[in-house]
């Protein structure tokens, strides 16, 4: 039985307030998003693996500028992101090799 000074998590409120959980997701995808990105520079075929990612499967807006973003951080070369804040809109461009 759980202690009152220990006790067992229900849910992920117990941890976050409202107001801290935004700033928990933000952090949580930016690591995510940096860890993605320092294997995709190590290892080829994972990289390869996300380029195909992007190219054919059905994503979200918000994943698939997130990919991209993350590609073009590793292969600058290759992958081009322009963003517009003020329309809300993003236009990607690949580069073959």
């Amino acid at each position: 039985m759980a202690s009152s000074r220990n006790p067992k998590p229900s849910s992920y409120g117990q941890f976050f307030s409202a107001r801290s959980w935004p700033h928990f997701r933000t952090g949580s995808f930016q690591a995510a998003s940096w860890s993605l990105g320092a294997l995709m520079q190590e290892h080829a075929p994972l990289l390869a693996l996300c380029e195909r990612i992007f190219e054919t499967a059905t994503l979200s807006p918000n994943e698939r500028i997130s990919l991209a973003i993350t590609l073009q951080k590793v292969a600058p070369d290759v992958w081009d992101v322009q963003i517009d804040p003020a329309a809300g809109s993003a236009r990607v461009n690949r580069r073959r090799r």
